[in-house]
């Protein structure tokens, strides 16, 4: 929420497919599993449910505050422009914050 959601994305991805490659790694080491799940990239629901996970979590994050989006910024200063209606940082933690939080 304040950091840009694309810097987020970008500095938890790394993060993501670590975790996500060791636990392929342990489930394809274990032995007690009597057919082990297909780990290939592509295949392994895990990792895309990881990866699919943080995007969301980065967009829904990035709309709590103004400075959380590039795409904040934009309307703010679209809305000074067009309708001379200036939000505040506070007037959009108002309205994003509840939102975030649902």
């Amino acid at each position: 929420m304040w950091i840009s959601n694309t810097a987020t994305t970008m500095l938890m991805a790394p993060i993501a497919i670590a975790v996500t490659k060791q636990f392929a790694d342990q489930l394809n080491t274990n032995t007690s599993l009597d057919a082990p799940p297909d780990t290939t990239p592509g295949n392994f629901k895990f990792g895309t449910a990881l990866m699919l996970g943080l995007a969301y979590s980065a967009t829904i994050g990035g709309f709590g505050s103004l400075i959380g989006a590039p795409a904040n910024i934009i309307l703010a200063g679209t809305l000074k422009r067009l309708y001379d209606l200036e939000i505040s940082f506070a007037n959009w933690l108002l309205f994003g914050l509840p939102l975030v939080l649902f």
